[in-house]
């Protein structure tokens, strides 16, 4: 069997609505999992494995021929912007295998079959979540890097509301002075019509 280009690869299957997870390892990766199942968290840049003796809950999988499979939709959610391959995978001291997303890279190849549609990484665009857009398009390419890139652009999108909010509140409050001063006109010529109609005696009660 030819040696597998990488130490693990993450793959999602199945249509927009149902999918599942393919997690594959070499055997160097294969070796840090020593209990028979396996839970996964997000944790902001890496995606962790959390190993455990017994299936206890939902979001467990068990490892079947140097393969984790999930089907727990959740767990689907987590993983989808991990979509790729990893030559970098570590292990904590307290069993946790990790990955981090600016280590992820490019799959070599599409794995089909005749009963499912591949969804791989031509699916990752269309989720909508922040993080979606923050998937390194290189190696060398790091997070930090790619928020970097995006706070310039929020920043200029932000500035441009704010103009347009501007534009509308001057707008709106001009048109409130004009109209604050044609009321303060229509009483200062009330006030002066009284104090005359009252000089002249037409004001008194009769």
């Amino acid at each position: 069997m030819k040696p597998k280009q990488y130490k693990m690869r993450i793959c999602i299957h199945g249509t927009k609505d149902k999918k599942r997870i393919y997690v594959s390892f070499n055997d160097d990766t294969l070796a840090m999992f020593t209990k028979p199942y396996v839970s996964v968290k997000r944790m902001q840049d890496r995606l962790a494995f959390m190993q455990w003796d017994t299936k206890t809950g939902q979001g467990f999988s068990a490892i079947s021929n140097g393969m984790l499979r999930f089907s727990k939709q959740t767990d689907c959610e987590k993983m989808f912007d991990f979509c790729g391959e990893y030559n970098v995978v570590t292990k904590t001291d307290n069993g946790v295998v990790y990955v981090k997303l600016c280590d992820r890279m490019p799959l070599t190849t599409v794995v089909t079959n005749n009963e499912e549609r591949a969804v791989l990484e031509d699916l990752v665009p269309e989720r909508n979540d922040a993080l979606s857009h923050f998937v390194p398009q290189t190696p060398s390419q790091s997070l930090a890097d790619l928020l970097a890139i995006a706070i310039e652009k929020k920043q200029k999108e932000l500035d441009t509301a704010q103009e347009e909010i501007n534009v509308i509140k001057n707008g709106v409050l001009m048109r409130a002075m004009k109209r604050y001063e044609k009321i303060n006109e229509e009483l200062i010529a009330y006030c002066n019509a009284y104090n005359l109609a009252k000089e002249s005696g037409d004001g008194k009660e009769t």
